[in-house]
């Protein structure tokens, strides 16, 4: 819970400044591929739903600013039971649970923020950077935002006996 409520809060700062830099110019959000000062979030390998409507719950909160979050999950059970827990919340009308693999997902619009939470232990054994490229080439527009936007990885080598 600590991780996704840390994901969820600088989403939602990220939120906030984005919605910012839309308000200078009253074209750029549209510019941007969202309507003005709506701010659309991509969150690929979503689960059950529970990281989308964080993300929305802290942007409403923190950023006091109009998102939309688009929640992709590939297993079709837990994409089911996001849609569920969605339509449940208080932010059901600006989040969208998909039965969707994020290779295959191509949005009318594209996203100016992705928000994921798609690790193993190892970091990267779930397959996030492939999943992170197609998502860059398909779903998130030039320049787009991602939270985590670094990792270290600390590795040892070990020698068998």
């Amino acid at each position: 819970q600590q991780r996704l409520d840390a994901l969820a809060s600088a989403a939602a700062s990220v939120v906030g400044q984005l919605a910012e830099t839309a308000s200078d110019d009253p074209l750029a959000g549209l510019k941007m591929g969202d309507g003005e000062g709506l701010v659309s979030v991509l969150c690929f390998s979503s689960g059950a739903g529970v990281l989308p409507i964080l993300l929305a719950q802290a942007s409403r909160r923190q950023a006091k600013t109009a998102v939309h979050v688009t929640g992709l999950e590939a297993n079709g059970h837990l994409a089911s039971h996001g849609k569920r827990l969605v339509q449940a919340s208080d932010v059901a009308s600006c989040v969208e649970m998909r039965h969707e693999d994020v290779r295959a997902y191509r949005p009318a619009l594209r996203h100016r923020l992705c928000v994921l939470d798609c690790f193993d232990c190892g970091l990267l054994g779930d397959g996030v950077l492939p999943l992170l490229e197609a998502a860059k080439k398909s779903s998130l527009r030039p320049g787009a935002q991602v939270i985590p936007s670094a990792a270290r990885v600390w590795a040892v080598l070990v020698e068998e006996l």
